[in-house]
């Protein structure tokens, strides 16, 4: 993956790219409390694609970033265990853990994709086996093995998803409550209208050039 710096680069740090570190999602922690995502130092890939020098990426050679991809501080891939492949204009934001499944047979890890538009938030935990195009991942969000979310789904903070959910498209999701006069035992789930597709993709071009004006200056 070829790259160039977007701005100086601090000499103490670096990007780190393995392939033999065995993953450890119990050693994911939060580690930050405030987080600015523009004083930070990336590389650019040929692609179009920003990548922090303080993220984590195992078995670069497998991680496909289709372009105009931002990738945070703190973001673990581990795509030395099978291939993980970002679309267009993903926005991975800080602290979060993407790391493929295992084969519910076989067990052995099976590749991750994530579609274009797409955006996961902070301190997040993705197991899935893919996430499709033009969703949004809020923060402290849990994803199972084996979870496959169709296109223009919104999944919001805390939602805990577990292993083998399908979640189809155009699909609201938000974290189980307890009112005082009933319980929800699942996630609350509504319908998003069609046009969330277009906002999706008009927010991830807008999102994409701010970042790049910012983190050039």
């Amino acid at each position: 993956m070829e790259a160039s710096s977007s701005r100086s680069a601090k000499p103490t740090t670096t990007m780190t790219t393995t392939d033999a570190d065995q993953p450890s999602s119990s050693s994911h922690e939060d580690k930050s409390q405030t987080f600015d995502p523009f004083d930070d130092d990336y590389i650019t890939t040929t692609t179009k694609a920003y990548v922090s020098k303080n993220a984590t990426i195992h078995g670069a050679s497998q991680l496909e970033l289709k372009g105009k991809t931002i990738i945070e501080r703190n973001v673990t891939i581990h795509a030395d265990l099978a291939r993980v492949t970002l679309g267009q204009h993903c926005y991975i934001h800080h602290d979060t853990l993407i790391q493929p499944p295992n084969h519910v047979a076989t067990k052995k890890p099976i590749a991750v994709s994530i579609g274009a538009y797409t955006s996961i938030g902070s301190h997040c935990e993705i197991h899935a086996a893919s996430i499709g195009s033009h969703c949004l991942i809020g923060n402290h969000v849990s994803i199972g093995e084996r979870v496959i979310i169709k296109d223009c789904c919104y999944v919001g903070d805390h939602t805990v998803l577990a292993n083998d959910v399908v979640v189809p498209p155009l699909t609201r999701l938000l974290p189980c409550v307890e009112p005082p006069e009933q319980q929800w035992n699942f996630p609350y789930c509504a319908e998003l209208p069609v046009a969330v597709q277009t906002e999706m993709q008009r927010n991830a071009g807008e999102r994409f050039q701010e970042f790049v004006e910012n983190v050039k200056k």
